[in-house]
This record gives structure tokens, C-alpha cells and sequence, in this order.
């Protein structure tokens, strides 16, 4: 009777807040749970993805319309020696920073050495860089240019420095202290630091730097000003700001402000949207769009799509677990596999999709010309799953349901824990169909929700049996040692599986060092078999994009990620009048 009571008394104060201006140039949008942090290179989440690129720039990015890319920093595309491993930018003149100093070749030095350091915690990209780039030098009589040196030639190198946000090195770095660190040495691995350089690392990587705002500072037309958790983060127009004439759409700066709301809850997002409380999600619960689309007011209030993207569902199963908390089930290849037939991955589509995601065999997009076509479906077979167990020793010899076997002296029973992450919908519908899935031929699935940021610590420290993920990937080339070297499991990378060996590492180089593309397309499809065969992941689906913009916003709505340039939100007149009808409704 008490919740009962309290549900109706904060319907009626939802009821009482006061409708907002909807001629305020003000953006506000929807994410679903915190960034794990906005650190200029140690956190990494699509929501710190989706606010990060408003407050810092790259020196290029994925124009998100065209899929091709762009110049933001630099004046156009390198110009590439015949060796393949020196690329010459020139930066654009009259960047400036927030205290009016100049953008200079510095500040690219001194951001590639921060992010390619091993003092630097971010285990989950630097391999992207690593293997990728040697150093970046200055170009002799002119404070404009520098070229990036590289290894080797590799197919990710005109693209490598998209995700690399510049850094002042004057505000980060006041002393100099990096100064006499090479490049050499941060590859280097007998290098020892000296005690200042240590503690300069200390209090780069601290917690703090990653949401004060006094500490996070950039060349996009944002700056943040206020954090709270678990309710809102703002950003808010700079004044002045050196990219305020150019024309490119990376750096438009049309809204005054930008508050990205968060909300958890699927009911209480459905309703903020009917009435008109936030102005763009692009993660919206499937059902909740489907039953919006059939009211004239939210149609008319709104433009909607389901769009087809990057990004695919997977189950990553742990290879090398410790033995002690995580037992070894998943070691044997043949387990994985049965685990992988007991998965209805086509139902799970249909149920919890209605139909909007395609199924996914691969790490690679199936948007993608590089897509391995010839990679079977792995279908929902039961009676299949129970053979493969039987034949490698996993049966039920106690009468409880659950199969077992010794394995290395002890007897262990065929349940993990499966981790999800409890913001993301519809995960514990998800969840539950596989742990009854599987329940019919002897496997105990037991279900483990964990916050976003949990889930993602366990993940990256191989704190798991089980875990339920998702990749949100780009039209552009994605280097696979992030996700499956092996070096990216042993220093706590992106691959959390511990997939790989010397082989499947060999393989990894040689599709980046591949320059043809005929060839490197042989190449990267036998990748995408050599792991489907492993089966470190149950592959699921790729669902389309779920996106919702008002249409007081002059606005589009993109394959790639994150759907949106919320930075380009036009303001075009909007009476209001769809809110007044939602609210008859």
C-alpha cells in the first residue's frame, strides 16, 4: 500500500512540473546510465564517447554523413611518402586553446607520448596506437606541420589518429617534465622513470581528471560545467571559440547548450520523450518506439527511425579463467561450441527485437564489404549441444540437473555466471531466455547484473565466467589486435576472453600490414573464421539504431556512430502544439 502511495505522489509531481521552453536553444539528451568517466584517454564507453567529442577534437574524424574522411585540426589529408610510414599534416592556423595560447606541433608530440606510454592507463585503446605509431616529429621550418612516423606500412595508419584527442601540454604538463621522455622510451620496456615522472603519471591517471571539470579541458565548442550523477552532465557553448567560423559540420557549434540527461529507467524514458522532456535518444527501448510511432502527437513532435549500424550483441565466454573464482569450463573449445547452440539467437530476435537486428557471425560489421559471408549461422540445436557435451565428458552424474565433470582433480558443474549489465534494455529479458534455454540440457546459467562501470572493470580485468556485451564499431578500418591479440588480454585490454596464440597474432599483423586490398580481404575473412571456429564469443545480432529527434531541431540521422551530430542541432520554430496534444491523450 505504501509503494502503491508513493508511485501515485510522484505521478502527481511529475504531473506538476512546469513544461519547458521549447523555443530555448537548449539540446537536451537522453543517455541511459553514467560515463564511466570523461578522462581525455583512460575511460572508454559509447556514452564518454557520445559526450567526449563536443568538448575535445582530433586532428581528423569520421565525417558520419559521407562515411569519408575528414580534416578538423589539420588543413587536409597527409601527404604519404613512397615507404608507407611517414605521413606529413599541417595544422590549421589560429586554433587557440581556452586561455587564448595557440594550438602547436607540441601539443601533438606531447599527446601521441602521453597516449602511447605504458605509465598511462589505458590498456583498453593504446594497442590501436602502439602498433600503429613510432613517433610524430616537427618539420623543420614550419610551426605547422609534423609527420607521423609509423612501423611499418598498415592499413589503420591514416586512420589512427581519429581517436587520438589533442592535449595542451601547457596545461598538462606546466613543468616540462615529459620533456626528456622519448619516444624510444616508451616502447622501451627496461625504461625506468624517474620519481617526478612516476608521480606526473600518478596525477594524470587519477580519478579526479576525469570529471572535474577543472581538469578537463579541449578544442571542441564545449566545455563541461557541471556532473551530477546518475541526473545530468552539461555542457555549455564556449565564447569566442577559434572554430566558430569554419563550416565543416565537425565543428558547429548551434545549440547554447547541451545537457545529457540520464535516465535508467525504460518507462520513465518512454515518458520523457511523450512529453517532449528531452529532445534526442538514440537508444530507446524498442517496444516503447514501436507504441510511440502510432500516436500522431509523438510523430508529430518527433522524427524517428530504425537505422541499420556498426555495432553487433555478443557472449564472451572466458578462455583462461584463474581456476579459483572462475572455474575452467570454458577452456575446451567444444563446450564453447555447445554453449553456442544452446543460444536462440533467432528468437531472441524476434521476441525481443521484433525483427529489427540481423543475425551476426562476425567481429566485423556485416554492413561491411570485408563481412566473411561464408561463416555458417550456428543454429539453435539442443539435441546437438547435448551431443558435443556427452562426447566431451560433461554429464549429469549426481541427478541434479546440471551436467558435471573433474576436471584437473576437481568436480565442476556446468554453471557460470552470466554478467550484464543491469542499465542496458532489454538485457534481463535477454538473459533469462538463455538461462531457460539452457536449462533443458543440463547447463545452469545463473544471471549477474552489474552497473555499467562494474561491468566493465570485471570485464577488462578477466573478473567474469560469462559476460554479455556489445561493440559498437565504425564504417572506417578497425584494427583487430584491440579486441584479439593476445598482448590486449595480458595487458588488460579490450580482448577479455584471453583469446589467441602466436598464430592468430601473426594472422592480426598481417591483415594491418595488408596494403592490398584484394588480398587483405583473403586475409581478414580467414581471420573471422579462425575465431567463429574458436568461439571465445557466441555471436547474436546487429540491432538497428533506435533514434528519435524533435523536430524543433533541423537535424539528421546517420548509419554510424552515434547517429547524431547533436553539435549541428539547428533551432527552427516549434509552436508546441504536439506537447498539447500528447497531454489530451
Amino acid at each position: 500500500m505504501r509503494n502503491t502511495a508513493l508511485l501515485v505522489l510522484i505521478i502527481l509531481l511529475g504531473a506538476c512540473v512546469k513544461k519547458r521552453d521549447l523555443q530555448e536553444n537548449t539540446a537536451i539528451i537522453h543517455i541511459a546510465a553514467n560515463p564511466n568517466g570523461l578522462h581525455i584517454t583512460n575511460d572508454i564507453s559509447g556514452f564518454r564517447a557520445f559526450i567526449f567529442e563536443y568538448i575535445h577534437k582530433p586532428i581528423i574524424r569520421t565525417d558520419i554523413r559521407s562515411l569519408n574522411m575528414a580534416p578538423v585540426l589539420c588543413e587536409g589529408p597527409p601527404a604519404e611518402d613512397e615507404s608507407g610510414t611517414r605521413f606529413t599534416y599541417r595544422l590549421k592556423p589560429n586554433i587557440r586553446w581556452d586561455d587564448g595560447s595557440a594550438l602547436q606541433v607540441e601539443d601533438v608530440i606531447f599527446t601521441i607520448k602521453v597516449i602511447l606510454s605504458p605509465f598511462t592507463n589505458n590498456p583498453q585503446i593504446k594497442g590501436n596506437f602502439t602498433g600503429v605509431i613510432k613517433s610524430i616529429e616537427a618539420v623543420p621550418g614550419d610551426s605547422l606541420s609534423f609527420v607521423m612516423i609509423t612501423h611499418s606500412p598498415n592499413r589503420g595508419s591514416r586512420e589512427v589518429l581519429t581517436e587520438a584527442y589533442l592535449m595542451q601540454k601547457s596545461f598538462r604538463d606546466p613543468k616540462g617534465v615529459l620533456d626528456n621522455y622519448s619516444f624510444a622510451d616508451c616502447f622501451n620496456t627496461a625504461y625506468q622513470p624517474s620519481a617526478e615522472l612516476t608521480k606526473w603519471f600518478e596525477e594524470f591517471n587519477a580519478p579526479e581528471k576525469a570529471k572535474d571539470p577543472k581538469y578537463i579541458n579541449g578544442l571542441g565548442p564545449y566545455r563541461l560545467t557541471e556532473w551530477v550523477d546518475d541526473a545530468y552532465i552539461v555542457l555549455e557553448k564556449k565564447k569566442n571559440w577559434w572554430g566558430d567560423k569554419d563550416t565543416s559540420i565537425l565543428l558547429q557549434n548551434e545549440p547554447d547548450k547541451i545537457i545529457f540527461r540520464i535516465i535508467k529507467d525504460e518507462t520513465a524514458t518512454y515518458f520523457a520523450l511523450r512529453n517532449e522532456n528531452i529532445d534526442a535518444i538514440n537508444r530507446v527501448g524498442l517496444s516503447k518506439l514501436i507504441k510511440l510511432q502510432q500516436h500522431d502527437y509523438f510523430n508529430e513532435a518527433y522524427y524517428s527511425e530504425f537505422v541499420d549500424q556498426y555495432a553487433y550483441n555478443y557472449i564472451g565466454l572466458n578462455t583462461k579463467p584463474d581456476g579459483l573464482n572462475h572455474k575452467s569450463i570454458f577452456t575446451d573449445k567444444q563446450v564453447r561450441k555447445a554453449i553456442a547452440h544452446l543460444v536462440p539467437v533467432d528468437d531472441l530476435i524476434t521476441v525481443m527485437y521484433k525483427g529489427k537486428a540481423g543475425r551476426q557471425v562476425s567481429f566485423v560489421s556485416s554492413l561491411k564489404k570485408e563481412y566473411n559471408t561464408e561463416i555458417p549461422l550456428v543454429d539453435y540445436n539442443p539435441e546437438k549441444a547435448a551431443a558435443i557435451l556427452d562426447a566431451a565428458g560433461w554429464k549429469d552424474t549426481d541427478g541434479n540437473n546440471i551436467r558435471d565433470k573433474v576436471v584437473n582433480g576437481e568436480k565442476l558443474q556446468l554453471s557460470f555466471k552470466l554478467n550484464y549489465m543491469s542499465d542496458a534494455t532489454p538485457s534481463r529479458e535477454i538473459v533469462l531466455m538463455i538461462k531457460d534455454a539452457m536449462a533443458g540440457t543440463g547447463v545452469e546459467v545463473v544471471p549477474n547484473p552489474l552497473e555499467f562501470s562494474l561491468f566493465y572493470e570485471k570485464a577488462f580485468t578477466h573478473d567474469f565466467d560469462a559476460m554479455m556485451g556489445s561493440w559498437q564499431g565504425s564504417a572506417l578500418y578497425e584494427d583487430p589486435v584491440q579486441l584479439w591479440h593476445t598482448s590486449q588480454w595480458a595487458n588488460f585490454g579490450a580482448n577479455f576472453c584471453g583469446f589467441g596464440n602466436a598464430y592468430s597474432d601473426s594472422l592480426i599483423e598481417a591483415c594491418n600490414r595488408e596494403m592490398n586490398d584484394s588480398l587483405y580481404l583473403v586475409k581478414i575473412k580467414k581471420l573471422q573464421a579462425l575465431i567463429a571456429d574458436e568461439q571465445p564469443y557466441v555471436f547474436l545480432f546487429s540491432p538497428k539504431a533506435r533514434v528519435a529527434i524533435h523536430r524543433r531541431f533541423e537535424a539528421g540521422i546517420y548509419s554510424e556512430k552515434p547517429q547524431m551530430y547533436v553539435n549541428a542541432f539547428r533551432l527552427v520554430n516549434h509552436n508546441g502544439n504536439a506537447q498539447k496534444n500528447a497531454e489530451l491523450k
